[in-house]
């Protein structure tokens, strides 16, 4: 795996589903970005390395991060994070159907979104995904998805 300072993945999701996640993220070295909800996952995330946020503090967050990654459908994220991020920003949905992310305005405001839902909200199986679109914006910092659905 490359270096991967420099890059900074933002994480919408609740509870400690995420937490692995979380960690592995911080493993690679890239900031974590993640949303809190409650004071208990606010002390978690900041333990295992992240940037705790509240959810309505996203679009703020959105404009400093390189990739996107959606847990939960419970969480939308619509044009007012999308927009706000950068254009070589990658956002990656993993939340089951009917998805968490507004694809439509997504790729008309030129973003690249990805929908891999994890199987039965199993985020391990959607790490080589997440760890490939990571290793490649270290490796050429080109930010364009390795795959797309």
């Amino acid at each position: 795996m490359q270096q991967s300072e420099g890059i900074s993945v933002g994480v919408v999701g609740h509870g400690h589903a995420i937490t692995p996640l979380i960690h592995r993220l911080v493993e690679l070295g890239v900031r974590v970005h993640a949303t809190a909800d409650t004071i208990d996952d606010y002390v978690a995330l900041r333990s295992a390395g992240a940037i705790p946020h509240r959810f309505e503090d996203m679009p703020a967050v959105a404009a400093k991060v390189d990739l996107l990654i959606s847990t939960s459908f419970a969480r939308h994220l619509g044009a007012t994070v999308v927009a706000r991020l950068p254009e070589s920003a990658i956002i990656i949905d993993l939340a089951g159907p009917p998805g968490s992310v507004d694809f439509e305005t997504s790729r008309r405001l030129g973003r690249h979104p990805i929908w891999a839902p994890a199987i039965e909200g199993n985020l391990e199986a959607s790490w080589p995904l997440i760890a490939a679109e990571i290793e490649a914006m270290a490796a050429d910092n080109r930010r364009q998805p390795r795959c797309s659905k």
